[in-house]
């Protein structure tokens, strides 16, 4: 037995017989149990109860023991004096306010329904991560579709955390936060860090003088990476290393080392330097990008200034002096959906949930939305259980799903789960 589960059976109200009793055999009737507060102080709020023929509004403490009620110290914590009623699973100890009988009593243990527990026990020790995988089919859809709906807002909101933490490290500059926010993306996870550290270490205030030359922003971004250290033979790249002499010598930059950079076990096309090429791009139409970002954006929006030309150099070229079989070096669509998906969406979410703006934060689901289903090891392993992503916003659901609700088996906060318990 756990308090979540008895927290589970009070706010649904799932007892095998509706006529609740106290310990001293008064009748219990609950006009409305409360708002379940997941916070310090007593696990329901705001209850409204009639216990005997007297309406009672207040709070609801459970507990596995009544001795617990001691044990966590509530009895000198103010917080609980206005508890109304004392619903435990074992009455081992009578526990009053400030004299005995005071407190009433709802014995849980009397009420409970067997099935109930037996079906929570069945999910809470499934070995398998998604513990209801051999009874998610017996969900309705329209309960799959709204929970759906609310993890996929629940993870945009954890997600934009951390662009919001990033404007106030940023004392509220959001042009700064997307610049360091397309660097972090155009890292892809493994060079995120390096990319990190590079825009941390190339003020925007550069960027944005040079933003009329592409060329003068590469060079800043390979010289800052540290690529155009050494002997270079190429012409193109050579020219880089030439402009960036002046220009670091002109703003009193310092290059970052080249060991920081990862490519073990990588694609020619996802070394840094093409990536590097391609961020360059999209910093030369940084002032339209944000633009579309703030005053409102569509996906196609968004493809225009992500989907930019890169120098041919890079075309034939992997790396600075290493000439490659011959390729379109402009960044792909799945890697334009990745940075949508994980960097803008947030971005804009956050932007909304920082101005008090809901068209904001409807614009980045809608994104989300126009956007194809993610295919990776998470999405594949729902699809065993015939539970199909139509577009972003439900991969990112249900990536959600996995790993802050089955992965710690919160069945009993997930509508799935509750469904399945209370069914």
């Amino acid at each position: 037995m756990t308090e979540d589960f008895l927290h589970f059976i009070w706010k649904f109200s799932l007892f095998q017989d509706f006529k609740l009793t106290t310990t001293t055999e008064q009748p219990i009737t609950i006009i409305y149990p409360g708002i379940h507060n997941p916070n310090s102080g007593p696990d329901f709020l705001e209850a409204k109860i009639k216990i005997g023929e007297r309406m009672w509004f207040g709070h609801v403490e459970i507990h596995i023991r009544a001795s617990d009620w001691l044990k966590h110290g509530h009895q000198n914590d103010l917080a609980y004096d206005q508890v109304i009623l004392h619903a435990v699973f074992d009455p081992d100890k009578e526990i009053y306010l400030r004299s005995p009988g005071d407190l009433p009593v709802l014995d849980l243990s009397r009420f409970l329904k067997q099935s109930y527990h037996d079906k929570y026990r069945d999910l809470s020790e499934n070995l398998t991560t998604i513990a209801c995988s051999n009874s998610i089919s017996q969900v309705r859809p329209i309960t799959m579709a709204h929970w759906l709906d609310r993890l996929a807002v629940h993870r945009c909101d954890r997600k934009s955390k951390f662009i919001l933490q990033r404007v106030e490290d940023n004392q509220g500059d959001w042009r700064l936060t997307l610049y360091q926010a397309l660097g972090i993306a155009f890292g892809f996870k493994v060079n995120a860090h390096a990319f990190s550290f590079l825009t941390e270490s190339l003020p925007l205030r550069i960027i944005e003088h040079h933003k009329d030359s592409r060329f003068q922003i590469e060079a800043l971004l390979f010289g800052q990476a540290g690529f155009l250290e050494g002997d270079i033979s190429d012409g193109y790249p050579l020219a880089l290393q030439n402009e960036y002499a002046f220009l670091r010598k002109k703003f009193g930059l310092y290059p970052q080392k080249q060991a920081i950079w990862k490519r073990s076990r990588m694609r020619p096309p996802n070394f840094p330097e093409l990536r590097l090429a391609q961020l360059a791009a999209v910093l030369h139409n940084v002032d339209k990008l944000f633009r579309v970002m703030s005053e409102g954006c569509s996906a196609s929006d968004l493809w225009v200034l992500l989907k930019t030309d890169v120098p041919g150099y890079w075309n034939t070229h992997s790396r600075i002096d290493r000439p490659c079989k011959p390729r379109n070096a402009v960044i792909g669509v799945s890697s334009i959906e990745t940075i949508v998906i994980n960097t803008l969406v947030p971005y804009l979410f956050a932007f909304g949930s920082y101005r008090g703006d809901v068209e904001s934060r409807e614009q980045a689901l809608s994104l989300l939305m126009s956007v194809q289903p993610e295919s990776n090891k998470i999405t594949r392993e729902w699809k065993q259980y015939n539970i199909l992503a139509l577009n972003a916003m439900e991969s990112q659901a249900l990536l959600e799903l996995r790993n802050e609700f089955c992965a710690n088996k919160k069945c009993l906060n997930c509508m799935v789960g509750v469904e399945l318990l209370k069914n």
